[in-house]
């Protein structure tokens, strides 16, 4: 009996992966910039994640424009350092493991878990000035395995700008 209710749940997962996988694009990495995206830093210094590509893949803008349009950048006004500040703090708010705070290039780097499988997946905040006290947040998020992230890393840009929205 027990075999047989451990295959069923064994199919149930697997054919609702196969719809998951249907409805998401087979992209890891999310960006809030083609041309300029927001740069690892701290995960190029682990020797085990050294050899993995950590460039922005051209060939998934047009994937990711098509299935995620809202994800682009934030526009915010007012003083570069206590933004940056209201960054960082929402960035610990989250249930991210935070590697890198760059006052000098106004950058944050982390890692953030997948709640059920554990996935690791890294992430990068930048605030760029666009102007005499305008900012663009730009934000990119890597899934460390697969080939699909099922929309982890869009969802995770878009919940953190939210609450950017919510805070500044």
């Amino acid at each position: 009996m027990k075999k047989k209710l451990a295959m069923l749940l064994f199919g149930a997962i697997f054919i609702g992966g196969i719809f998951m996988m249907k409805r998401y694009p087979v992209i890891n990495d999310i960006t809030t910039s083609r041309t300029h995206p927001p740069q690892f830093v701290q995960v190029l210094k682990d020797p085990k994640l050294s050899d993995r590509n950590w460039i922005y893949p051209d060939s998934f803008w047009e994937k990711q424009q098509k299935s995620y349009p809202e994800v682009k950048p934030l526009e915010v006004s007012g003083k570069q350092n206590e933004i940056f500040k209201v960054l960082e703090q929402l960035a610990r708010n989250q249930d991210w493991e935070i590697t890198r705070v760059d006052f000098e290039h106004f950058a944050i780097e982390g890692i953030a878990v997948t709640p059920l499988l554990r996935f690791k997946d890294d992430w990068v905040i930048e605030l760029r000035p666009m102007g005499e006290s305008r900012f663009e947040i730009h934000m990119r998020s890597k899934s460390r395995l697969g080939k699909s992230d099922l929309g982890a890393n869009a969802k995770r840009i878009l919940h953190y700008f939210q609450e950017v929205k919510n805070n500044i």
